[in-house]
């Protein structure tokens, strides 16, 4: 191969170089997300058989169910229940970001802003409770 051509390949090693760390960062990471649910054991427990809290659920299995119509004992709103959507990647994101602006008249108040955080949620959720 003649040197130029070389030269030309070095441009685009540093590129691949520079961006291959970031397509890590972005990758689900269970591990944070369990730092970013600490937040939320106030109100859900996420281990086969224990009780929900008054205030949430207990998450155990809510990845691939409908809302709303696990038999975990807690009563979920009606709009929960009647909006009978899937908690996917998806939806779990969507729900984390913003609760009450993707199911009018949800109860749960509290959002994840940073999107790496939820994606990091639903990483750690998939790990804990399936």
């Amino acid at each position: 191969m003649p040197a130029r051509s070389v030269f030309r390949l070095v441009p685009l090693a540093f590129a691949v170089f520079l961006i291959a760390p970031l397509e890590v960062a972005h990758a689900q990471d269970a591990e944070e997300g369990a730092r970013v649910f600490r937040r939320c054991v106030a109100c859900h427990t996420t281990e086969e058989g224990k009780p929900s809290r008054a205030t949430g659920p207990n998450l155990f299995g809510v990845v691939g169910a409908i809302s709303g119509t696990r038999d975990v004992g807690f009563k979920f709103s009606p709009a929960l229940s009647e909006a009978a959507i899937e908690w996917n990647d998806e939806n779990l994101e969507k729900w984390l970001e913003n609760p009450r602006k993707f199911i009018k008249g949800a109860r749960m108040a509290i959002s994840v802003a940073k999107e790496q955080q939820r994606k990091d949620v639903i990483a750690y959720l998939k790990q804990v409770t399936q």
